[in-house]
């Protein structure tokens, strides 16, 4: 009985996911979703826009940066440490290379120094990102899926 009701939670958890997703379609924002790490460390990841990824790419390619890390830290766009009373926002990369050349550059290095001190809470974020990125995956796909709507009303019955 019991994973019944967990199935139906998981599946109400996703049409909630589905909806503000595209609420954010719809008002032109991407799509975030926070994160709480070892009890207190707040992250907050957004999606990704495709100028954020082209400039990701390029600085791969002309700067030597780990791709993976500069994602990672690119899709931050609120980290709250409560411990040493310090929230930080993030403008997206895109905006941010309007006025700064070797953003990417800067951005990893400026992490590295302040929030990812250590390889455990580097990893921490890795790994949390890397579920924000699947169930981004997983909600486009419920998002792209002709009847939801109807599954979603019928679920509701």
């Amino acid at each position: 009985m019991s994973n019944a009701s967990e199935t139906t939670s998981v599946s109400k958890d996703m049409d909630v996911d589905v909806i503000e997703y595209l609420n954010c379609l719809a008002a032109g924002k991407p799509f975030e979703a926070k994160y709480t790490l070892f009890g207190s460390l707040v992250v907050t990841f957004r999606e990704l826009s495709l100028n954020d990824i082209r400039l990701l790419e390029e600085a791969e390619r002309t700067q030597n940066i780990d791709r993976k890390q500069a994602e990672v830290f690119a899709a931050v766009s609120r980290f709250e440490n409560p411990l040493q009373n310090k929230i930080h926002v993030f403008k997206p990369v895109a905006e941010l290379a309007r006025s700064t050349q070797n953003v990417v550059s800067h951005l990893v290095r400026w992490f590295c120094d302040n929030i990812a001190t250590t390889t455990t809470i580097y990893t921490a974020i890795e790994n949390v990102y890397d579920d924000f990125k699947q169930r981004l995956e997983r909600i486009v796909k419920r998002a792209a899926d002709p009847d939801f709507f109807v599954k979603t009303s019928q679920q509701e019955q």
